[in-house]
C-alpha cells in the first residue's frame, strides 16, 4: 500500500480530542504500511473531512492488531454518524481497547456494536460499560467470547438499564456464572423491546434460573432465547418454559441436562407457542420412550427446524420424518 499525499497534511489540520492528542501527534512517526488497509481507508476519509459520510465500520476478522487499534481510536471521535460498529475478532491489544472504548462514547447515533471474540480485560469492561451508557440509541450489543465474568456483568448491567431501545443482547461463551445472571436479570425488565437474548455457555446452573424466569414475563417482544450449554437441568427448563411469551420463535436448549421428565413438561408447553419455528435439543438425555411424546405433538406444531443431534433417538428416525413433513429434523 503506497503512501498517501494527504496523510501528513491531514494530521496537521485536525484538532484531536483529548484521548486522541498523543496518537495524532505521533502518527507520522509510524510506518503507514503497518496500518491495516481498512483502517487506512477510514483515516483517509477523516483527513479529507469526509468522516461524517461514514455510517458503518466493519472490521470483522481483519486482525488489525495494536497499531490498527491505536489509529482507529484516534479517528473514532470524527465518525459522528456511524450506526454500525463491528470489531469482532480484531486482535486489538488491551491498551488500544481502552482508547477505543473512550472514543466510542463520542458516537451518539450508534445502533449496532459487536466486539465479540476478543480478549477484553476487566478494566476495559468497565470502560465499555461507561461508553455503552451513552449510547441511548443502541439496538444491538453483541459481546460473545470476550472473557466476561460475573464482576464484568455486574458493571455492564448498571449501564444496560439506560438502553431502553435494545433489541439484541448476545453474551454467549463467557463465564458470567449464576451471580452474573442475577445481575443481568435485575436489569432485563427495563429492556421492554428486547427480542434476542443469548446467554448460552456461561457456567449457569439451576440456582440462578428463578431470577431469569421471574423477568421473562416482562419481555413481551422476546423472539429468541438461547440458554444452551448451561446445566440448568429439567427443573430450570420447567421454570423457564412456563413463562415463555407468545412471540417466541427460537429456543436453544442444547446440552442443558434435559431428561425424559423435562421433555414431557416441555411438550405440554410447546402447543402454546404458536410462532415457535426453531427448536434445539441437541446433546440432552432424551431416550427413545420420551421422544415418542414429542413425535405425537409435532403435527400440531409449526416447527420448521428441530435439532436433536447427540440424542438417543435413532429408532425414531422414520417416525420423526413422517410426523410433520414441513419440519427439517437433524439427528
Amino acid at each position: 500500500m503506497g503512501s498517501c499525499a494527504c496523510w501528513p497534511n491531514g494530521i496537521k489540520e485536525i484538532i484531536p480530542t483529548p484521548q486522541g492528542i498523543k496518537l495524532m501527534q505521533t502518527a507520522p512517526a509510524v510506518q503507514i504500511p503497518s496500518m491495516h488497509p481498512r483502517v487506512y481507508v477510514l483515516a483517509e476519509k477523516v483527513f479529507a473531512n469526509k468522516g461524517d459520510t461514514i455510517d458503518s465500520v466493519d472490521l470483522k476478522e481483519r486482525e488489525i492488531g495494536e497499531d490498527g487499534g491505536r489509529y482507529l481510536s484516534a479517528i473514532l471521535p470524527y465518525l459522528k454518524n456511524v450506526i454500525l460498529m463491528n470489531l469482532q475478532f480484531t486482535n486489538i491489544s488491551a491498551n488500544a481497547w481502552e482508547q477505543i472504548f473512550q472514543g466510542l462514547g463520542e458516537i451518539s447515533l450508534l445502533k449496532h456494536l459487536d466486539v465479540s471474540r476478543n480478549t477484553i480485560s476487566e478494566k476495559n469492561i468497565q470502560l465499555l460499560s461507561v461508553s455503552v451508557e451513552k449510547h441511548l440509541n443502541l439496538e444491538a450489543l453483541i459481546i460473545d467470547s470476550i472473557t466476561l465474568t460475573s464482576t464484568g456483568m455486574l458493571e455492564l448491567s448498571k449501564s444496560l438499564i439506560f438502553l431502553s431501545k435494545l433489541k439484541i443482547l448476545s453474551l454467549s461463551n463467557n463465564t458470567i456464572g449464576d451471580m452474573g445472571l442475577v445481575s443481568l436479570s435485575n436489569c432485563l425488565s427495563l429492556l421492554p423491546d428486547l427480542q434476542f437474548l443469548d446467554i448460552s455457555n456461561n457456567s449457569l446452573t439451576l440456582a440462578s434460573v428463578p431470577y431469569l424466569s421471574s423477568v421473562l414475563p416482562h419481555l413481551p417482544e422476546l423472539k429468541v432465547l438461547k440458554i444452551g450449554e448451561n446445566h440448568v437441568k429439567d427443573e430450570g427448563l420447567i421454570l423457564i418454559s412456563k413463562v415463555l411469551g407468545m412471540n417466541i420463535e427460537e429456543l436453544g436448549l442444547n446440552n442443558i441436562g434435559l431428561t425424559a421428565k423435562g421433555l414431557k413438561e416441555l411438550c405440554l408447553i410447546l402447543p402454546n407457542l404458536p410462532k415457535l419455528t426453531y427448536l434445539y435439543l441437541d446433546c440432552n438425555k432424551i431416550d427413545q420412550k420420551s421422544m415418542k411424546t414429542l413425535i405425537d405433538i409435532l403435527p400440531n406444531l409449526k416447527i420448521k427446524h428441530l435439532s436433536i443431534v447427540g440424542c438417543d433417538v435413532s429408532s425414531h428416525r422414520k417416525a420423526l420424518s413422517l410426523a410433520q413433513l414441513c419440519t427439517e429434523v437433524l439427528i
